[in-house]
């Protein structure tokens, strides 16, 4: 969510005509930052954009595990509901007898309303053949191979003489043109992928394509590497962590049955502070419950992973 003039003059309208919110949407007008506020992105949005809408013609669309995802997508759905009946109440936007009825414009949308807005192809990936007519295609990662770097050059050429199309991903277009050299000095000659060109064509191509490692399909005669699995560096992915703070004051205004958003996990309910005993070592966990019985048990001295 932008903080952009637009934006802010949204949220100002809705000071009279929502005056519940009024806290926070003087908050967004006046363009401030702050923890959640995507949430209320569909207060001050102007139209529906999906991540579907900015696909360009050329996408493709892969659905993994398409199954575990609507169940996914329909356990999101009924959280946030609950979570705008809760709030409805909470915030007295509505009657106690009008919360069933009230609908908060949705920050969530059902997955068949995302799929249809593209028309580019998609194709379903599952762990494992849901019918015998199920195309199966068999990988592995690029494994290093133990040596010199001769002896993956030589795996190159194995590969090549093999029949299969070469692929390697260079960070960045000077990184292409110092493997292009290394390789050719050990007599792999690749030519660098114009942009936009499909990688049909047999032999082997280097790219331009941020990868941190490569695959192997036998099926599909195709070898893909990264720029690491020839230089053996691999870059560093590190996940944004949630910001640090204070335990203090956390729990005072926290009663079981509130809702609780975890960073990785989601929306749950606060089931109270309960103790457990890992590995002979008793400690005071924060109890999350979820939908369908899931439980999920934070440690109370990460509480910077939970806000409510």
């Amino acid at each position: 969510l932008l903080p952009t003039p637009a934006m802010a003059a949204r949220a100002a309208a809705l000071v009279g005509d929502e005056p519940w919110g009024r806290e926070q949407w003087e908050r967004l007008a006046e363009g401030l930052v702050f923890d959640g506020m995507e949430s209320w992105l569909p207060w001050v949005a102007d139209g529906e954009q999906l991540l579907t809408d900015l696909l360009p013609d050329t996408a493709q669309v892969l659905l993994v595990e398409p199954r575990r995802l609507r169940d996914r997508a329909a356990d999101v759905l009924a959280e946030e509901a609950d979570l705008a009946r809760t709030l409805a109440i909470t915030w007295a936007a509505v009657a106690p007898d009008e919360a069933d009825d009230h609908a908060f414009p949705r920050l969530h949308l059902d997955i068949d309303r995302v799929l249809a807005g593209t028309s580019v192809p998609s194709w379903s990936i599952v762990n494992a053949p849901e019918s015998p007519d199920t195309p199966v295609v068999s990988s592995s990662a690029w494994a290093p191979v133990v040596g010199s770097g001769e002896a993956t050059v030589h795996r190159i050429q194995i590969l090549l003489a093999e029949g299969y199309r070469v692929i390697v991903a260079a960070d960045g277009t000077g990184s292409a043109g110092r493997l292009q050299t290394i390789l050719g000095e050990q007599g792999v000659g690749l030519a660098l992928a114009e942009p936009g060109r499909a990688l049909t064509a047999p032999g082997g191509r280097i790219v331009v394509a941020a990868l941190h490692q490569g695959v192997v399909l036998p099926e599909l005669r195709l070898a893909i590497l990264s720029e690491s699995d020839l230089t053996g560096r691999r870059r560093a992915h590190r996940a944004a962590r949630p910001q640090k703070r204070d335990s203090a004051g956390f729990f005072d205004d926290l009663k079981p049955g509130d809702f609780i958003v975890h960073y990785h996990h989601g929306v749950g309910r606060y089931g109270g502070m309960v103790k457990r005993s890992i590995g002979g070592s008793e400690r005071d966990y924060l109890l999350l419950e979820y939908k369908g019985g899931d439980k999920l048990y934070v440690p109370s001295d990460q509480i910077d992973a939970v806000r409510h």
